[in-house]
């Protein structure tokens, strides 16, 4: 399972959510595709999500005007693994494990309950068990 966010090419977050590739996923600007993206240069059915690959899901390009560009170079295919980022016209995806977002809130949160200003308990001795 991998974490997605969308955002525009200048940062703007648009949508995150999970994703569990089961069964084939459109992402493009069509009303018909599981994960729209409403910017005018994604098009209509730009790319896919599938299972397979050493990770387990690959993205596709489906035809589109625009391709999908990783590092500035487009791509046919290619494994998604996490951290990677795929240009689809206006939009990148960003893809993210699941677990790691998850840690990180976690971590997050014990982080913010240290800040709270209770000191942690002071072991003043221990009994001897000899």
């Amino acid at each position: 399972m991998f974490d997605l966010t969308i955002r525009t090419e200048d940062g703007r977050v648009l949508r995150r959510l999970e994703v569990d590739v089961v069964r084939p996923i459109r992402i493009g600007r069509g009303t018909d595709c599981e994960i729209r993206v409403a910017i005018p240069s994604v098009s209509r059915h730009h790319a896919e999500l599938r299972a397979g690959g050493p990770s387990g899901v690959v993205i596709r390009d489906m035809g589109s005007t625009h391709g999908c560009l990783v590092g500035g170079r487009p791509v046919r295919e290619l494994a998604v693994t996490p951290g990677l980022e795929v240009k689809l016209g206006g939009a990148v995806l960003r893809f993210d494990r699941t677990e790691d977002r998850i840690a990180s809130e976690i971590a997050g949160s014990i982080a913010d309950d240290d800040e709270d200003g209770d000191e942690p308990p002071t072991i003043i001795g221990t009994a001897d068990t000899q």
